[in-house]
């Protein structure tokens, strides 16, 4: 299962810094893996491939990302299906709010 590094900021030299978005993926694959749904497994795939193009400007457009990935790990790990539910509706809704201000900074006119 998907685990959260030690919340105390500091990495060691031969540890990696902590990366929310692979931490995601690894969230999301963690429950497509679980699901005996097709259709889930199909959803969370093709809306984690739509959200790629906008992880190099999740961070400074969404500061607050480790605590929505927290929030959903939190929900994944007490198998609560309906927080989890609200969780990837708000963490997919924050993403389609922002993707016309990264649409405007990929737009070669800018």
């Amino acid at each position: 299962m998907t685990q959260r590094p030690p919340s105390s900021g500091a990495t060691s030299a031969d540890a990696p810094a902590f990366d929310v978005g692979e931490a995601v993926d690894r969230l999301f694959q963690d429950i497509i893996d679980s699901a005996d749904n097709p259709l889930l497994q199909t959803s969370i795939s093709l809306l984690r491939e739509e959200t790629l193009a906008i992880r190099a400007y999740e961070a400074e457009m969404l500061p607050d990302r480790e605590a929505e990935y927290q929030r959903m790990l939190d929900c994944w790990r007490r198998k609560d299906k309906r927080g989890l539910q609200r969780e990837l509706a708000a963490y997919y809704e924050r993403r389609e709010g922002i993707a016309a201000q990264v649409a405007n900074r990929l737009s070669p006119l800018n």
